[in-house]
């Protein structure tokens, strides 16, 4: 993932907005000890004992500010490499090839965008992604091992760290599921955007206005993540950073029966993998869709990723 470098101090400890200052409200605290365990009960691994007496030290505030559609988490200690290799080492999907990879390939090359540069690019999948696309890349990570293996495997990866002083950007910068795992993330993408002169940012973040944001998730918390998106959000991020919005687009839900198997463990009432069959699943999605629309539930026909373009 990305450098925290950043950051000013190792704690956010802040009621403040991230993009705009505003004094935010709380809309939600988790305690250390359920948010810990919450790695074993709902992705299945324990956590080491060393990360969660580093990382899992206090409740978790998350607060939303209405003028920016920024959400955040206080006190929050962001996650460094450790936390980082431990994810990548125990799921395989961590660094897999998300929605939001596959959709900038085909949006990257609808624009005719030729070159790019993938910061938070783990070991280099996107990489691997874009090339098949005939699209040249380069990554910037702090994952040590990841950075490594991008590089065993001829990728022109670097550490944040080492990144050459000559090292000269391409057209447009990517930032896949990577903002909302910095301190500043308002900061972060003006030093990015100053540093290479890019004038196109394609950026996807995991999005509250989605089914991911009714659930319990621990990765969409601290140390994981300090930061959750939403169209507004972007809009002000951009607008603080000298960029305009000319594009929005959020990952659809897959299925129906999908919105049921995360719904439902939520509700503490998990799906059969036989209730729904197959032939269902058609009908069933477009009367959920349906339904949500009806409903006032728009979130419920989204999964978990807001992208955006930014221009200047």
């Amino acid at each position: 993932m990305v450098d925290q470098g950043q950051r000013q101090q190792s704690v956010i400890m802040s009621e403040h907005c991230l993009l705009t200052g505003r004094t935010g409200r709380i809309i939600e605290t988790r305690q250390p000890d359920e948010l810990a365990d919450s790695y074993r009960t709902y992705l299945g691994h324990p956590l080491p004992t060393e990360l969660i007496t580093k990382y899992f030290l206090h409740p978790v505030n998350q607060l939303e500010c209405a003028e920016s559609g920024l959400r955040w988490f206080t006190p929050a200690i962001p996650a460094e490499h450790d936390f980082y290799e431990h994810l990548g080492n125990t799921y395989d999907w961590y660094y897999e090839n998300s929605w939001a990879h596959y959709f900038a390939i085909r949006l990257l090359k609808k624009l005719g965008i030729s070159g790019l540069v993938d910061i938070g690019c783990g070991s280099g999948s996107f990489l691997k992604l874009a090339a098949a696309a005939g699209l040249s890349g380069a990554g910037i990570d702090i994952n040590v091992a990841a950075v490594q293996q991008a590089q065993r495997e001829g990728l022109q990866v670097f550490l944040e760290s080492e990144l050459p002083t000559d090292f000269r950007f391409p057209e447009l910068i990517c930032m896949i599921q990577t903002l909302e795992h910095v301190a500043d993330p308002l900061q972060f993408l003006r030093h990015y955007a100053e540093r290479s002169g890019c004038r196109r940012i394609f950026l996807a973040m995991p999005c509250f206005e989605s089914l991911l944001g009714f659930t319990s998730d621990p990765l969409s918390y601290p140390p994981h993540h300090v930061s959750f998106w939403s169209e507004k959000s972007i809009h002000t991020l951009a607008a603080q950073s000298g960029f305009r919005v000319s594009g929005i687009w959020r990952q659809p839900l897959r299925n129906y029966k999908r919105f049921r198997r995360v719904w439902g463990r939520e509700q503490g009432k998990p799906l059969p993998e036989s209730e729904i069959t197959l032939a269902d699943q058609q009908l069933a999605s477009w009367w959920h869709f349906l339904k949500s629309r009806l409903a006032g539930r728009p979130w419920a026909v989204y999964e978990h990723t807001i992208a955006g373009l930014l221009e200047r």
